[in-house]
């Protein structure tokens, strides 16, 4: 979702979903379909023929781990590019039931590359990208965060990383404002969001320390009743990923939207928010 300087919100023009053959992706499917039949959006398809994995197939030492037998496997070119053949039609399979039980409007693209070039290169500001966050580590050779860090830290949209499975919508959607600029951003796509459960945004605050945390809850509160936006707040001792995920244990919230600028996502000294928590987090731009 797209938002403008002055904190408001413009109309989610695509649902952009990346796909593969995990349970992840599917789980993420979903999602997406039924965000785009809310939001009255196209839904897209990305399937990415990961260069990196062929290259890995083609080394004499290429091995492969089977996910559920735990087996060491040899690792071939040809026995890549079949899977790679096939899974194209099955993504397309999907998306299709997909768009039937959503009654969405779908397209599927397949292109080959890297992942995280393919996926930044075919966004635009008013997409809504939404990643599924299980067997990334065990595809890419990279801790999950990683990978998904800097897709949601580089990418010229929002994007959506989804937990193990989808919460409920009548739950709460909960809102990180670190300070008024980006704040009001998130707060402009969780009402976005939200506008079509009728609930109040649970608004995150930092700990109070000076006259300028004081003033964050002011500057929210004028955004709220300039936008009509019904809001709770909630003041937290520290804003890393502990704490906002055990705000959204406490609150029961469906899921947590912040700016890419937050501490919580990029701290490089200590893992990221989106490697600890299950829940649905939406990065803003």
């Amino acid at each position: 979702m797209a938002t403008s300087n002055n904190g408001t919100h413009t109309r989610i023009e695509r649902i952009i979903v990346l796909l593969d053959s995990s349970r992840a992706a599917r789980v993420a499917l979903d999602a997406a379909a039924e965000l785009a039949a809310r939001q009255h959006a196209r839904l897209l398809g990305l399937f990415v023929e990961n260069t990196d994995l062929l290259h890995s197939a083609s080394l004499p030492f290429g091995r492969e781990i089977g996910f559920t037998s735990g087996r060491i496997r040899p690792l071939s070119s040809a026995d890549m590019e079949r899977r790679l053949r096939h899974q194209p039609a099955e993504a397309r399979r999907l998306l299709a039931a997909a768009g039937r039980r959503c009654a969405v409007e779908w397209s599927l693209q397949v292109c080959r590359g890297q992942v995280e070039t393919e996926t930044l290169a075919i966004t635009t500001p008013t997409d809504l990208l939404v990643l599924g966050r299980i067997d990334w580590a065990r595809d890419t050779g990279l801790r999950f965060g990683q990978l998904t860090v800097r897709i949601a830290t580089t990418a010229n949209c929002s994007v959506m990383v989804l937990g193990e499975a989808p919460q409920p919508v009548q739950r709460p959607i909960l809102v990180l404002y670190e300070e008024p600029e980006t704040g009001d951003r998130a707060l402009a796509a969780a009402m976005l969001m939200a506008r079509d459960t009728n609930q109040a945004l649970t608004i995150l605050l930092p700990p109070s320390a000076d006259a300028r945390e004081e003033g964050l809850e002011q500057a929210a509160r004028i955004w709220a009743r300039r936008h009509k936006a019904a809001v709770n707040f909630m003041r937290l001792p520290g804003a890393d990923a502990p704490i906002l995920v055990q705000a959204l244990r406490q609150t029961g919230g469906r899921l947590l939207i912040l700016s890419r600028a937050s501490h919580a996502v990029r701290n490089p000294a200590n893992r990221s928010l989106l490697d600890e928590i299950a829940s649905p987090v939406v990065v803003v731009p």
